[in-house]
Formats: C-alpha cells, sequence, structure tokens
C-alpha cells in the first residue's frame, strides 16, 4: 500500500516539471507548453499582461515555479498558484515612488477567459491579502477595487 502510494506522489511531482527550448516565441506559446506539460492552467487578462511579448527560455525537468520566477519577473509580470491554477498579473517595477497616500485604492478590470479565448463565468477575483472580492459576469468581465501598494 506504501508503495503505491509513493508512485503516485512521484508521478505527481514529475508531471508538474518542464522542459522548454524556446528561442523568441510569445510568452502566450511558452504558457501553453506549460499546460500541455503539466496538470497547471493559467488565468490572466490580456487587458493587463502583455502575452504576446517574445521570450526565450532552456529548462530541462524544471518546477514550473521556478521557470515562472526565471520567465516573468523581468517582463513585470507576477503569479500567484493556488491548486492547479495559476494567477498571472501586471507588476509595476519598483523604483523611486511619489509620495504613498495610505487609503488609496485603484480599480482593476479585466476579463477572465480560459486558453482557448471563452470567457469563464463565475470565477472569483479577490484583492491582496483578502481585501474584497467579485465574481466574472456571463461575459467572463470583472471590475474590483483594491488597496494601491505601491
Amino acid at each position: 500500500m506504501f508503495l503505491l502510494l509513493f508512485i503516485g506522489l512521484s508521478a505527481n511531482a514529475a508531471g508538474n516539471k518542464v522542459t522548454l527550448d524556446v528561442n523568441n516565441v510569445t510568452l502566450e506559446n511558452v504558457l501553453h507548453s506549460i499546460e500541455q506539460q503539466t496538470s497547471y492552467r493559467f488565468f490572466y487578462s490580456k487587458e493587463t499582461v502583455n502575452v504576446d511579448v517574445p521570450v526565450s527560455i532552456k529548462v530541462q525537468d524544471e518546477a514550473v515555479p521556478d521557470v515562472l520566477n526565471k520567465l516573468l519577473p523581468k517582463l513585470n509580470i507576477g503569479y500567484v498558484i493556488d491548486k492547479q491554477q495559476i494567477a498571472l498579473n501586471n507588476v509595476r517595477p519598483k523604483g523611486n515612488d511619489t509620495e504613498k497616500s495610505k487609503n488609496q485604492t485603484v480599480k482593476i478590470t479585466g476579463t477572465v477567459t480560459d486558453h482557448q479565448g471563452d470567457p469563464l463565468i463565475g470565477v472569483s477575483i479577490i484583492g491582496n491579502n483578502g481585501s474584497g472580492g467579485v465574481t466574472t459576469d456571463i461575459d467572463g468581465k470583472y471590475s474590483i477595487e483594491v488597496p494601491l501598494v505601491l
């Protein structure tokens, strides 16, 4: 029984490692390749995350978070992994910020789609640190106000 459990765990761990050797292809194509090699699915708004940017990466049998840490920061894209879902978001580059004001909020709008571009209905969108939440409408659209983090 223990041996069967161990085999199942190692198969699952191996299933979430990727091998990529791409040069100057769109980030969207790389994300699709990761989805094909693993059980992960990516979610992002094309209005806020530019997936048409060309990227190059060469990795062999690496864990998905390690690959994303190599690929996304230089594109100012952040990510959050929840079970088998990876949500991508646009991250402001760090630099000299102007005077920070507490209690400022920013309105974020977008559309959640699956890998084929079809809208996803009823997806929960939750602000950072649980600061409010909304669900997508029938067209996969959402709008949420969250505290501004500089």
